[in-house]
């Protein structure tokens, strides 16, 4: 058998774990933008309807902040919503 060397959870989990971090920050950002900000590009702007839909109109749909991908597979996209956009 071979010998696992004692920092070896160490170096695999640190940069997990600072990429779940990164990854959070990074959603945090973004959500306070849809909120706060004003989007001028095209895509900004569509995220941001999707957002504030989710708020104010159906809350059981459209939870993709910035990957809108994941509302198609999990089925949750505003294309299954009641309340149309």
């Amino acid at each position: 058998l071979s010998r696992v060397h004692p920092l070896t959870p160490v170096l695999v989990y640190v940069p997990i774990i600072g990429g779940l971090i990164a990854g959070y920050l990074g959603y945090g950002c973004v959500h306070y933008w849809l909120h706060r900000g004003t989007p001028r590009s095209r895509i900004g702007r569509l995220l941001r309807i999707r957002h504030m839909h989710h708020h104010f109109r159906d809350d059981t749909h459209g939870f993709g902040v910035m990957s809108v991908w994941w509302d198609d597979v999990i089925r949750t996209s505003l294309a299954h919503s009641r309340r149309s956009i």
